[in-house]
């Protein structure tokens, strides 16, 4: 169970659930091995060196997989915390969010589960502890297996059988009995287990997991039939199984030469064989269900990220490549609107298959297929002199084209495909002929406006990097603060003429995070969520441009920042003094309220570095509270005037 649950991890479309299912199944696991070890002192089996020998490698392992577990504990608790409205398995995580996860995180949780599948099942199967007793002529079989595999249960079986028939204790009546046990036992280990003769035919004692996984009763079944659609494949087996029983080849050779995996019932099943005898073989049916799709998901996601890397090394070749393919489905347009000339076609045909090539160099795979299916059907009708059916290939081949087109740009962003129509120019050039046009056609203010107008970017974008620092900065502090939300800003701007604002303004976000935002005990106490909230709203109106940065934090204790402001000689002893003129002396050098200077803050120069920006730009700074929930900063720069 806690093996699956690892896997879910990484592919589950609801990690929180799957996250407490994982750590409850995790206690339960390590409070039941140990509770069976104790118990099974009470056997002789644990008495003996050798079972004293197995117990201590058991709790060594437990000792071993404890970090194991830790390590995945705190990666998926670590996401959860940044991403709480994050819903899917963390493999979506890494492909990029507010806390993206490392490939390393990835990997710890894959090769934790391929840990507890190969060794931690294997040692407490050899724990196990088993006892045959003869008591009145009644056959008595205690069997303790957790999460024993398939061969290790099969061997278990064998050596049990073998003693009994040594001992001549095996007559019809406890036969039935023993086999009874084992289809219990089929049952207990969540594997489908079968058993066939050399006709093919299935027995009817069989799991109750093989029934679920193929769909149907196997029992007096052909298993050719059960596991293989396809004639051919359904042949070769009957072949194999022939000089199987026959004894005219080694069982372990056959075994070999077919398939490991197949596809019954909507499920991916490994099968393993072992032969028991001339007349029967055991067929064990494994789900890798969950496997198969983890696979699948890590080669689309190692194609994607081939597909990627090859078009941002690439990006002028991509951007041709885009046109071409824009221009051959304005060529299909016309050619299902009308009948195409011979020498249309063959042009069309070149057209196509140039864009197969070029999409095959761009890991564009299906988008090739496409066009290859399409450039045969437009040779056959030649050919033929069939009709050709423009329209099915075009959409066929366009809905491929956009399909692995949108793998990039959900990654690059829509942005990034909009700049291959760009022309590049270094910043110092496209400055130089701003001052060139602005000394020579001084009246032609619109056009050096439009110039300008291309470096101009949505104010928003400025504010692009302060969600990550909060992120970062909370990290660090021990705080837990939601993904903060910038809101508004989409009116343009020049960067560079905001840029010693947007520095300045590190200090806002820092305060926020330092003083305003408290602590999640703090938080619980205060009866608030324990992730608080920030957000940043940009606004334009009446010629000003208006930001604010605000928290739900603990707000400004005024008390304190008057007592604060007396210390610097700010206020006299006695005097008193309005919030608006308390929170004013905030942007005075020097004051803090503070009581440590930290690696954040508490010397008293963050704001007033802020307030000193925004005067630089003809503007003013304004700072509101409200004990226990929270602070805004107020920000109001002319959006004429420049910059002092």
């Amino acid at each position: 169970r806690l093996n699956s649950l690892s896997k879910d991890l990484l592919i589950t479309e609801n990690l929180f659930q799957t996250f407490d299912e994982w750590r409850e199944c995790r206690v339960g696991l390590e409070k039941d091995i140990v509770a069976f070890m104790e118990s099974a002192h009470e056997h002789l089996y644990l008495n003996t060196k050798e079972g004293k020998k197995q117990e201590t490698n058991t709790r060594t392992l437990l000792k071993l997989i404890a970090p194991k577990m830790d390590a995945v504990e705190n990666i998926t608790l670590y996401f959860i915390q940044r991403n709480p409205a994050f819903p899917s398995g963390l493999l979506d995580a890494s492909k990029g969010t507010a806390a993206t996860l490392t490939d390393e995180d990835i990997r710890t949780i894959k090769s934790f589960s391929l840990y507890i599948g190969d060794l931690l099942s294997v040692r407490v199967g050899n724990l196990s502890a088993y006892m045959i007793a003869k008591s009145q002529g009644v056959l008595s079989l205690v069997f303790f297996a957790l999460n024993g595999t398939a061969l290790f249960i099969f061997l278990v079986i064998m050596i049990v059988l073998r003693a009994l028939a040594a001992a001549q204790l095996l007559n019809e009546e406890n036969t039935e009995y023993l086999e009874s046990i084992l289809t219990a036992i089929y049952d207990i280990s969540g594997q489908g287990f079968l058993t066939y003769d050399p006709a093919l035919r299935v027995d009817t004692s069989i799991s109750r997991q093989s029934a679920r996984l193929l769909g149907q009763d196997p029992g007096n079944r052909n298993v050719e039939e059960l596991l293989w659609d396809d004639p051919v494949a359904r042949a070769d087996f009957k072949q194999g199984m022939g000089l199987v029983f026959s004894g005219k080849a080694k069982p372990e050779v056959v075994f070999d030469l077919f398939e490991k995996e197949v596809s019954a019932n909507g499920h991916y099943l490994r099968i393993n064989f072992r032969y028991l005898s001339p007349k029967r073989i055991m067929l064990a049916l494994t789900d890798m269900s969950r496997e198969h799709a983890l696979r699948e998901m890590v080669k689309k996601e190692e194609h994607r990220k081939t597909l990627i890397l090859k078009v941002v090394s690439n990006r002028l070749d991509f951007a041709a490549f885009i046109h071409e393919a824009k221009s051959l489905f304005a060529a299909l347009d016309d050619a299902a609107a009308r009948n195409l000339s011979t020498g249309e076609l063959e042009a069309l045909m070149r057209q196509v298959h140039t864009l197969k090539g070029n999409a095959g160099f761009f890991g564009f795979t299906e988008t090739a297929e496409a066009a290859h299916d399409l450039e045969y059907h437009i040779s056959d009708a030649k050919v033929l002199g069939l009709e050709i059916d423009v329209p099915r290939h075009r959409d066929a081949l366009r809905a491929r084209f956009d399909a692995e087109l949108r793998h990039i740009t959900d990654f690059l962003g829509e942005s990034w495909l909009g700049d291959l129509d760009t022309v590049h120019v270094p910043r110092t050039a496209f400055l130089d002929l701003e001052r060139e046009l602005a000394a020579r056609c001084k009246g032609e203010t619109a056009l050096l406006q439009r110039l300008r107008s291309f470096r101009s970017v949505p104010l928003r974008d400025l504010f692009a990097r302060y969600p990550s620092m909060v992120a970062d900065l909370a990290e660090k502090n021990g705080k837990l603060i939601n993904t903060v939300s910038v809101e508004g800003g989409d009116f343009r701007v020049l960067p560079d003429a905001f840029e010693p604002l947007m520095a300045a303004f590190v200090h806002v976000i820092r305060n926020i995070v330092d003083h305003g935002i408290e602590t999640p005990t703090d938080r619980e106490l205060a009866s608030k969520d324990r992730y608080g909230t920030v957000t940043i709203r940009l606004g334009k109106d009446a010629g000003m441009i208006h930001i604010r940065a605000e928290d739900d934090g603990r707000g400004i204790n005024l008390d304190d920042l008057a007592r604060k402001a007396r210390e610097k000689g700010l206020l006299a002893e006695g005097q008193g003094a309005d919030a608006q003129t308390l929170y004013g002396f905030l942007l005075s050098p020097g004051l803090s309220t503070a009581t440590e200077v930290t690696m954040l803050s508490g010397r008293g120069a963050g704001l007033p570095a802020v307030y000193e920006a925004v005067v630089s730009y003809g503007g003013t700074m304004k700072i509101t509270s409200t004990a226990g929930s929270g602070t805004g900063f107020d920000i109001f720069i002319p959006t004429k005037k420049g910059r002092k």
